[in-house]
């Protein structure tokens, strides 16, 4: 470690790389369980309605098991090609979420 004054730095190792995107794919698992279970209460309820007709809670359900789905269908795809799991693929189960639940309001044009 170099120090200067008030400036320091730390010369990254990429033996050290493994083991850092298994430490943040563990503390991110915990993380994406509580948000699912938030958006998928949130579809629901956003989605429910009095009306028979209108009600869709059970469409915003689906789309979070859509959601799950395409992840653990797009890491296992990756898996299986050889590709190295990094800290920006670490983003994209929060990712699709968000994307994959905003575009059913889209497509339902809820007001």
């Amino acid at each position: 470690m170099i120090s200067v004054h008030f400036l320091s730095t730390v010369a990254p190792f990429r033996r050290n790389a493994p083991l850092q995107v298994v430490r943040l794919t563990a503390t991110d698992a915990p993380l994406f369980v509580i948000a699912l279970v938030f958006i998928t209460i949130y579809l629901v309820s956003s989605l429910s309605s009095c009306d028979s007709v209108k009600a869709r809670g059970l469409l915003g359900a689906s789309v979070t098991v859509m959601c799950v789905l395409a992840v653990l269908v797009g890491f296992g795809m990756c898996s299986y090609c050889g590709l190295k799991v990094n800290s920006i693929s670490i983003m994209v189960p929060f990712l699709v979420l968000g994307v994959g639940c905003d575009d059913i309001f889209v497509v339902l044009e809820v007001r």
